[in-house]
C-alpha cells in the first residue's frame, strides 16, 4: 500500500486531497498545517487508512516511516489578517516547505506543490504604467512574496539535489467545505444568499472571474503527484463569467429572490484565467464539472445543518 503525506490537510484543498488518496487504496497521513488553524476543516472520519498528525511534531519527532508522496496544500487561499510581526510571519508560512523538501530527499519521494495561483503572476506579462513599482509593496506582497519564494524554493530544490517536485497552480477552487471568511467574489455571493442579503455589485459587473470545482481540482493533484513530470502546471477551469452573470447564477440557484444592486465603479482587477493545455497533454486532466453544477451542489452543502455556513451576515462589496 503506498504511503502519503498530506501537509495541510485540514485546508479546503487539503481535506478533499485525503478523500481522493484514501479513496484509491493509500495510506494517508492527514498533517495538520499551522496556517490553517483559524477555519479548520474535518476530513471525514469514515475514510479508511487515515492518520491525522500535526505537521510540526511530526517533522520535529523525524519518525514518519515509509513516504512515497508528499503533497504541500497548506497555504491559505487569500491572505489572512494577523498580528504576527512580518518578519516572523514570512518564516513560519516558508520554513515548513524547506522541511518538507528535505524530508522528500531523504525518503527519496516525490512532492507536489499545490499553490494559489493568483500569487504566482506571469513575470513576463506587460505592465501597466508604474506597475513594476508596486506589486512588492501593496497589501498582498508579503503574502504573495512567501508563494514566489516557496516556488523557487522547490525549483533551486530539484536543480541541487534532484528530488522528484511538481509545482501544481490552482485557480479559484471552490465546492463543499470551501471557506468562508475571505473576499472572494463567489464566495461572498454564497455568503448574501445564505443571509438573504442583497448582492452588491461594483461598476458594471463586467470584470470577469474563472472558478474549477474542487473535486476536479483534486483529481488533477492525484494525477500529478502520480506522475514524474516535473513542470509547473495550471489547474482550473477555461470557463470565464463576468461578475454580473455569476451573481444572476447564484440568485438563480439559490432562488431567494434578492435583489442586484450596483455601486460606483472602483479598480477591480481581472483575474488569470488558466492554459491547461500542457496539463491535458502531460497527465490527460481537464474539468468536467460546469460552475452551474458545481455551485447548486456547493450551495446545497452550505445549507446542511452543522456546516456553520448559514446566516453569516457580510456586509462586504463584491470586486
Amino acid at each position: 500500500m503506498k504511503r502519503v503525506l498530506i501537509a495541510g490537510s485540514d485546508s479546503f484543498v487539503g481535506s478533499h486531497l485525503c478523500d481522493r488518496f484514501a479513496q484509491n487504496g493509500y495510506q494517508v497521513l492527514a498533517a495538520s498545517y499551522h496556517s490553517t488553524h483559524n477555519q479548520a476543516v474535518k476530513v471525514p472520519a469514515d475514510l479508511p487508512h487515515i492518520r491525522h498528525v500535526q505537521l510540526g511534531q511530526l517533522l520535529k519527532a523525524g519518525d514518519t516511516g515509509t513516504i512515497d508522496q508528499i503533497v504541500h496544500c497548506g497555504f491559505p487561499g487569500s491572505p489572512l489578517k494577523s498580528n504576527t510581526p512580518p518578519a516572523a510571519a514570512l518564516r513560519e508560512e516558508t520554513s515548513p516547505t524547506a522541511q518538507l523538501l528535505r524530508l522528500a530527499s531523504e525518503k527519496k519521494a516525490r512532492i507536489v506543490m499545490a499553490l494559489p495561483a493568483h500569487a504566482m503572476a506571469d513575470p513576463l506579462a506587460p505592465l501597466l504604467p508604474g506597475q513594476q513599482y508596486n506589486h512588492h509593496i501593496g497589501p498582498t506582497a508579503l503574502y504573495d512574496a512567501a508563494r514566489r519564494f516557496q516556488e523557487s524554493l522547490f525549483r533551486s530544490w530539484h536543480s541541487r539535489y534532484g528530488t522528484n517536485i511538481g509545482i501544481a497552480r490552482l485557480y479559484n477552487p471552490y465546492g463543499p467545505r470551501m471557506p468562508m471568511n475571505v473576499q472572494d467574489v463567489l464566495t461572498i455571493l454564497l455568503r448574501q444568499a445564505l443571509s438573504h442579503e442583497h448582492f452588491t455589485v461594483v461598476g458594471t459587473g463586467e470584470q470577469y472571474r474563472s472558478y474549477c470545482y474542487i473535486q476536479d481540482i483534486a483529481e488533477g493533484v492525484f494525477r500529478f503527484a502520480n506522475s514524474t513530470h516535473q513542470q509547473a502546471i495550471d489547474l482550473g477551469s477555461p470557463e470565464r463569467i463576468s461578475i454580473l452573470n455569476l451573481a444572476h447564477l447564484v440568485l438563480t440557484l439559490s432562488r431567494t429572490g434578492q435583489r442586484i444592486e450596483f455601486s460606483p465603479s472602483v479598480t477591480s482587477e481581472e483575474l488569470a484565467v488558466p492554459d491547461f493545455s500542457r496539463t491535458e497533454e502531460l497527465i490527460g486532466w481537464r474539468p468536467t464539472v460546469s460552475l452551474q453544477e458545481g455551485i447548486a451542489a456547493t450551495y446545497r452543502y452550505l445549507r446542511q445543518p452543522g456546516t456553520g455556513q448559514s446566516g453569516n451576515k457580510s456586509s462586504v462589496q463584491i470586486l
